[in-house]
């Protein structure tokens, strides 16, 4: 899939089938998906192209910015949990699974999913900030989505770097 920004501003969410995101004079916000969606988009992938081993959480994406911005925003830790929490509740994925995709993402948390041009643009990675991550886990939990314990939790989590968030995530849906 290719997706076309030009003279505007856009969002998109980074899937399996984006391929080539191609901005000009404007600017493009790309949705990264949470860990728990990746692992479900690459099993469903690796089943649909009859490989039963080893799945790939990601494929590049070519990011094409002339006199404009591409930015790609992460999810925040009440968005990784919920999701983490409702694929293992429901067992569509294993906790050695998700293990295995912490392990192999913690290499390299960078974006390294793109492959970038920028020409008098700019592209970067937007991980949220501690105010946003506080803010999406009390709203979460407003809703009903976390309880008070995993709130506690989530909040004592808020402003770690990603890689080493994931694997206490792990811990808290574990106690759930």
């Amino acid at each position: 899939m290719i997706h076309f920004t030009v003279f505007g501003g856009t969002e998109t969410e980074l899937t399996a089938n984006l391929r080539v995101c191609f901005t000009l004079f404007g600017g493009t916000d790309i949705l990264r998906p949470t860990l728990a969606r990746q692992i479900l988009q690459s099993k469903r992938r690796s089943r649909s192209e009859g490989y039963s081993g080893r799945f790939a959480l990601r494929r590049r994406c070519l990011a094409v910015t002339l006199f404009g911005a591409t930015s790609v925003r992460c999810p925040t830790l009440a968005e990784e949990f919920v999701d983490l929490k409702a694929l293992l509740a429901s067992e569509t994925i294993t906790r050695q699974e998700w293990d295995r995709a912490v392990s192999r993402l913690s290499e390299d948390e960078s974006g390294a999913e793109f492959v970038t041009l920028t020409i008098f643009a700019g592209f970067g990675v937007e991980f949220p900030s501690r105010s946003d991550e506080i803010d999406r886990i009390e709203k979460h939990a407003e809703m009903g989505l976390i309880n008070q314990r995993e709130q506690n939790a989530l909040l004592q989590m808020a402003g770690y770097e990603p890689k080493d968030a994931r694997a206490l995530l792990t811990q808290v849906a574990a106690g759930s």
